[in-house]
């Protein structure tokens, strides 16, 4: 079981797993909810399609420097784009009607990203572009950032989206860690590299953010209620959270 995003799934296969030859999943995530709910120590890595060879060659659309933007999820509806006037300057992107070459190259000549899927955050990631991440229905994303120790948030609301449009610029810094860990991640030779057989788990898996990475993150959402907890919570202080200041 190769790439696997496992979530939330009730242990009836427990016994098909614990006999698979190998299994990898794209993080620890993943990998903390199969030690607890599963009884299996398993192999994580980042989605394999971070690894696609890029052609140089593929045509491409010259963004000069603008914000792009994919379609987002919505619940019982499928895919649908951000509509209003504040949007009107991004470019829409349809992964559709493109190409993983054609879109990284047109990423490059991008700002930033408005992602509504997670293919588009990986490419992103090899454009090495700053993007605002909307949540999904999985944790393919979660996954990733936790596993980098990357303190970047996903939006839920609009207003959450208008936060991190004045986030995302100004705190390249936890962008270039995500990016910087990618690009140490190794493709595997083989199947059987790439997914070793389970194990049992040594103990539980903690969480990779403690409360301050927690807190920047919501911080970045603009939900600074939340921030003035968590910072509380790191500082170990029984401060009302909201007199805090939180900048």
């Amino acid at each position: 079981l190769v790439n696997s995003v496992w979530q939330s799934n009730p242990p009836d296969y427990d016994g098909v797993l614990a006999g698979l030859d190998g299994i990898s999943v794209r993080g620890l995530q993943r990998q903390r909810d199969l030690a607890a709910n599963h009884g299996l120590a398993v192999h994580g890595s980042i989605d394999l399609s971070y690894f696609a060879e890029i052609d140089g060659n593929a045509p491409f659309v010259d963004l000069k420097g603008g914000i792009a933007a994919t379609d987002i999820s919505v619940g019982g509806f499928g895919f649908a784009w951000l509509a209003g006037p504040e949007h009107d300057d991004w470019h829409r992107l349809d992964l559709r009607t493109m190409s993983w070459s054609s879109l990284v190259r047109t990423l490059q000549t991008a700002r930033l990203l408005i992602a509504g899927r997670h293919h588009a955050v990986f490419a992103a990631c090899r454009a090495r572009i700053p993007f605002i991440a909307i949540r999904q229905n999985s944790h393919k994303l979660a996954d990733l950032f936790e596993s980098a120790r990357a303190h970047i948030p996903q939006c839920e609301t609009r207003a959450e989206v208008a936060n991190m449009l004045i986030w995302a610029p100004r705190n390249r810094g936890h962008f270039d860690r995500l990016f910087d860990w990618m690009n140490t991640r190794k493709m595997p030779e083989s199947l059987v590299e790439a997914a070793p057989p389970a194990g049992k788990p040594a103990g539980t898996i903690a969480s990779a953010y403690a409360a301050d990475g927690l807190a920047i993150m919501a911080n970045a959402r603009g939900s600074n209620i939340e921030a003035g907890r968590l910072w509380e919570q790191a500082a170990g202080t029984s401060a009302d959270p909201l007199k805090m200041r939180v900048n």
